[in-house]
């Protein structure tokens, strides 16, 4: 018991029984099994918090899908920023009003061609505030965090099973 006093942890070799003759199986650290039960619980609550995200981010695209007009729009200049090309799109509102907007979706190499039409989706009562019509810039906000967030939440239920795996292989 000094010894492990001294050196600040114990280590548990697991033997078993294999044939006649005993075969290590794994060391067991007692001192830093709490690190993996720290890092569980923070991943899960990063899971948990990007898994908010995406839901909050669903009813909000749903909302303004559910509200907008569309309209036929040009891609007709690109905003560089952050190593990133976001276009600058033109469309026409239903009251015949001509209105501009850069997307707040990027990326490098730019999706779309200078004089490219694409459909947008707008907010009638409020022209500037629109979308690209593409499935990556109406739902890309739902589907990263959401799919971070669940392999986020499913790190401690792993780890949780291996743990009780060896738990049960610890078991006389």
């Amino acid at each position: 018991m000094r010894n492990a006093q001294l050196a600040g942890f114990l280590v548990l070799s697991v033997h078993i029984h294999c044939g006649g003759r005993e075969v290590p199986k794994m060391s067991l650290n007692i001192e830093t099994e709490k690190i993996p039960n720290k890092l569980s619980f923070i991943f899960g609550l990063v899971g948990i918090i990007l898994l908010a995200v995406a839901v909050f981010s669903y009813f909000h695209t749903w909302s303004f899908m559910s509200d907008s007009l569309t309209s036929d729009g040009t891609v007709i200049d690109f905003v560089y920023s952050d190593n990133a090309a976001y276009p600058t799109v033109r469309y026409q509102t239903q009251a015949g009003k001509f209105v501009e907007f850069t997307s707040n979706v990027g990326s490098n190499p730019p999706s779309f061609d200078k004089g490219e039409l694409v459909e947008v989706y707008y907010n009638p009562e409020n022209p500037r505030e629109a979308r690209i019509g593409t499935f990556f810039s109406l739902w890309g906000m739902v589907i990263i965090p959401g799919v971070l967030g669940l392999v986020f939440s499913f790190i401690p239920i792993i780890v949780y099973a291996v743990r009780s795996k060896t738990r049960f292989l610890l078991a006389p």
